[in-house]
């Protein structure tokens, strides 16, 4: 049966006086050269100003003979370059290159190609509307080719970096004979190498991957490039943010926090707005988390739900981990954290920040899976103190999920076990909160992940 509620997290018969008292009863708890394509390096070769008359209201027409080109670090024979005509007040213009394709060309941005090594003169002449013409022209030199590709070994089948296995780099598609290298990698020892063939090893994971980058220098000619490449180090994560809609629902730095729900037990209304807020100062380096403010004595559900979009995507049968960090001000001991894994997708699901229906709007954000509705089921739930999860069953504590004045971040491992469906298209992580003291308390929570455990 799907609900077109909340789905309860407790069920709360009394309010306690301590933890050491019956604890509500809990019914439910997822190759190359580098293009940077700015203009710099501009050569000016003269201005031709029209005085404006600053008494008059009338346009007058600038002139300026101007020019860049694509700041491809240097020019290769056989690899596209790219000028550009900055100039103002142009009626026509008309490009020469020197040994290359295509050898002339009257467009504002032409590409060419050169055909040889050396020194390459370019001319650019402009034909003003006010009847002008100027013409300039410039010195390229021009290498033969310098690339290649990073390559990885001891890699997981999703290409991540494995924790605590040393991992051998090396070139593929090699052009030009480079003559020595200059390696750096982010986060791994060594963190630099000179090697044609380093061995790295990583001890700490990056879900965000560890830059790769390998500067190749030629000697016959000076000719450098560098090449690089990101690796995930760790395990494979499955939540993502949506950049481009400036949403991060995970680690709370983009603008919007995505479809979060806190649902008041007591009031059975979503205290999302009122009870919480982005702060400043995140965990393990980040600049913002999210602050959830408790009543004393209110069990609070928090979930992403109807985060739908971003949501994880798993696969039944398979090994993950769900993390986080998390702090608190409340007492040492004073507040109850359940934290909960759960697969549920129903049609009705609502995402208000991107105004978007599941089961509407499902083919936007995944045109290549098709919408299915699934009911609730969970995957692992755990206490941070001894909880009777029925009237036989009583969830062990689990001592790392007691929350401090510090951060702490928080790891468990489940088995998305599924005893409905192959592929679970709605997972996600859900907590429930409880404080026991007599005032208001803050928890604090930044950087969830899921995470694929590749075998």
């Amino acid at each position: 049966m799907i609900r077109t509620g909340t789905p309860e997290f407790f069920m709360q018969e009394s309010t306690p006086d301590s933890l050491t008292e019956k604890i509500p009863t809990f019914q439910k708890l997822r190759t190359m050269k580098q293009l940077f394509f700015h203009l710099v390096s501009v050569l000016a070769f003269g201005l031709v100003l029209a005085a404006c008359d600053n008494d008059s209201d009338e346009w007058t027409q600038p002139y300026e003979f101007a020019w860049s080109y694509g700041a491809e670090s240097q020019f290769s024979v056989g690899k596209p370059a790219t000028f550009t005509d900055l100039s103002l007040g142009v009626e026509t213009r008309e490009w020469s290159f020197e040994d290359a394709t295509p050898a002339t060309s009257t467009d504002p941005e032409p590409s060419v190609v050169f055909n040889s090594k050396g020194i390459k003169t370019v001319t650019l002449t402009i034909h003003f509307l006010n009847g002008q013409v100027q013409s300039e022209s410039f010195d390229i030199e021009v290498f033969y080719p310098l690339s290649a590709r990073i390559k990885a070994l001891e890699l997981t089948p999703k290409g991540c970096i494995r924790l605590d296995t040393p991992v051998s780099f090396g070139l593929t598609e090699v052009e030009g004979n480079p003559t020595s290298y200059q390696w750096t990698f982010e986060g791994g020892t060594p963190s630099s190498s000179t090697d044609p063939a380093p061995v790295v090893t990583w001890t700490s994971a990056n879900k965000n991957g560890a830059r790769i980058s390998c500067r190749l220098t030629r000697a016959d000619d000076g000719m450098t490039t560098t090449v690089e490449q990101t690796f995930i180090v760790g395990n494979y994560p499955m939540l993502h943010p949506i950049p481009e809609k400036d949403y991060d629902p995970w680690r709370f730095e983009l603008s919007s926090i995505g479809k979060w729900t806190l649902w008041n037990t007591t009031t059975s209304a979503d205290d999302l707005t009122t009870n919480t807020s982005i702060v400043s100062g995140g965990a393990d380096g980040s600049k913002q988390a999210l602050k959830v403010t408790l009543k004393p004595g209110v069990i609070y559900q928090l979930f992403t739900r109807d985060n739908w979009v971003c949501n994880a995507q798993l696969v039944a049968g398979q090994k993950y981990e769900v993390s986080f960090w998390q702090k608190t001000d409340a007492a040492e001991g004073s507040l109850i954290v359940l934290t909960g894994i759960y697969n549920n997708l129903p049609s009705w699901s609502w995402n208000e920040y991107l105004q978007v229906l599941a089961s509407d709007h499902w083919s936007i954000y995944f045109p290549d899976i098709p919408f299915e509705e699934q009911v609730e089921e969970m995957f692992g739930i755990w206490s941070n103190i001894e909880y009777p999860l029925t009237e036989t069953i009583t969830l062990p504590a689990s001592p790392e999920l007691m929350p401090s004045a510090e951060w702490k971040q928080v790891r468990f491992e489940f088995t998305a076990t599924s005893a409905k469906y192959e592929s679970l298209l709605n997972t996600y992580p859900q907590f429930a909160l409880l404080s026991a003291g007599s005032a208001d308390v803050n928890w604090y929570l930044d950087d969830i992940q899921i995470n694929l455990i590749e075998e």
